[in-house]
């Protein structure tokens, strides 16, 4: 008999990396992403790679882009964003 098994952790994930993850379940690529946030693909790449934060006017933008921050992923990547900011 197989059951499904879910494993949950407290392993710490950049939220750039989620993000590319959740683009990536959903079937959204980084160029649609940026075109639906309004910026240039290429002001992504570094979120996505962990080499800059998901900043509260980011999270922002993700919101207009459809990601919703009222839960899952997208409340995730606001939490993150917003706790980043405040610990500046």
């Amino acid at each position: 008999m197989e059951t499904d098994r879910v494993v949950q952790t407290d392993l710490a994930i950049p939220p750039g990396e989620y993000l590319e993850e959740v683009l990536e379940e959903l079937g959204i690529t980084k160029d649609e992403l940026a075109r639906r946030m309004g910026r240039p693909a290429q002001k992504l790449s570094p979120i996505l790679k962990g080499r800059k934060a998901i900043t509260p006017d980011t999270a922002l933008q993700l919101e207009k882009a459809g990601f919703r921050p009222t839960s899952g992923p997208a409340l995730k990547l606001t939490i993150g964003a917003c706790w980043q900011g405040s610990n500046k």
